[in-house]
């Protein structure tokens, strides 16, 4: 694979090297005067089609006073820190009036815990710096424990004046109504492929022409899921799976290297194991889809070979049954810090097995 993603100072917020694509209206719409003053949004879709990005989008706009498309031209103005102002500090992660709300990574932990929930209803409390504004950015809900979201509702229900909670959240049915009916939830379609191709694109401007078929073609309407792929080596690893699945048989000497790779543990590795997730998520619904007579062909030549062996040699409630277990398994593993690799070679065995 040719290209790389350009240096900023967090990848997984690259809001100010390109528009934001799909999503304007829904900033549009939430920064109406008529809907501006409600204090706290959800933003709720599919893990990597960019409600991050939105959330700082939304967050620029309203901390340098902006009524138009934050990194146009200046109308719309009123006095106050200027869109420049405002785009540095946020990329340097230093502007006083956002607060960004995630787990701690570098401290192995993969929850928000209840300290940063208490360290947001003190940072709404106190005055804004710059302007008229504090926001506080939550990524995600996802990541909150029960306790952590009792937590939130003493600030959802009585939220400082000037101030906006917004609440990213990749699975919008696991909400807790406590939450839900205290905000506004707002949900995000996946991107069209071409919107998904002009995002990869700025991201990775070198890349070869069939590397960025296979990323529009993985991403599937999310570009962040395509990007963390490329940066975890797993399209390659994919591509190795795909072919061990298009096997006679299982070779188990293969099976283990792959499940060694998925796998891999350690803090350093955990992107990579989330892609495990959605890739064999991916393939076994899409598997399964097909052996039940309503799946679309997949414009990845490789992935319908694979398709192809597993519909025909097990059957639609077979795949579907693994397509549960395998989920429930790995969100079970992953929570509990168990080996993965034992899971996902399992897996291979299974789905080899003629």
């Amino acid at each position: 694979m040719t290209g790389s993603a350009t240096d900023q100072h967090d990848d997984l917020y690259p809001f100010d090297r390109f528009g934001l694509k799909g999503h304007s209206g829904i900033i549009d719409h939430i920064l109406l005067p008529t809907n501006r003053s409600h204090p706290s949004w959800i933003l709720a879709g599919p893990e990597g089609i960019g409600k991050a990005t939105a959330a700082l989008h939304l967050a620029a706009r309203l901390l340098s006073h902006q009524s138009d498309p934050l990194f146009d031209d200046d109308a719309g103005a009123t006095i106050g820190p200027s869109k420049e102002q405002v785009r540095r500090l946020i990329r340097a992660g230093s502007h006083p009036d956002l607060k960004i709300i995630r787990h701690g990574e570098d401290a192995g932990r993969k929850t928000i815990s209840i300290d940063q929930i208490r360290e947001m209803t003190s940072f709404l409390s106190m005055t804004p710096s710059m302007g008229d504004w504090r926001v506080v950015i939550i990524d995600a809900l996802d990541n909150i424990g029960v306790n952590g979201a009792n937590a939130m509702l003493k600030t959802l229900e009585e939220p400082p004046k000037n101030s906006m909670i917004v609440i990213i959240s990749h699975a919008p049915g696991s909400i807790l109504p406590t939450i839900r009916s205290r905000s506004r939830l707002i949900r995000f379609d996946l991107l069209h492929d071409q919107d998904s191709r002009e995002v990869i694109s700025q991201l990775y401007p070198d890349i070869d022409p069939e590397w960025m078929d296979i990323m529009v073609h993985i991403a599937d309407g999310a570009p962040g899921r395509a990007c963390m792929a490329a940066e975890t080596g797993s399209i390659e690893l994919y591509a190795e799976t795909l072919n061990a699945l298009t096997l006679p048989s299982c070779d188990k000497v293969l099976a283990e290297r792959l499940a060694g790779q998925w796998g891999a543990a350690g803090i350093r590795n955990r992107d990579r194991r989330h892609m495990t997730m959605l890739m064999f998520e991916r393939i076994i619904r899409l598997a399964a889809n097909q052996a039940s007579g309503s799946h679309s062909p997949s414009s990845l030549a490789l992935e319908q070979s694979a398709i192809n062996h597993l519909a025909a040699r097990h059957s639609a409630n077979h795949l579907a049954q693994w397509h549960q277990d395998f989920l429930r398994d790995w969100r079970r593993t992953e929570s509990l810090n168990l080996a993965m690799a034992p899971l996902v070679l399992r897996l291979l065995v299974q789905l080899s097995q003629g």
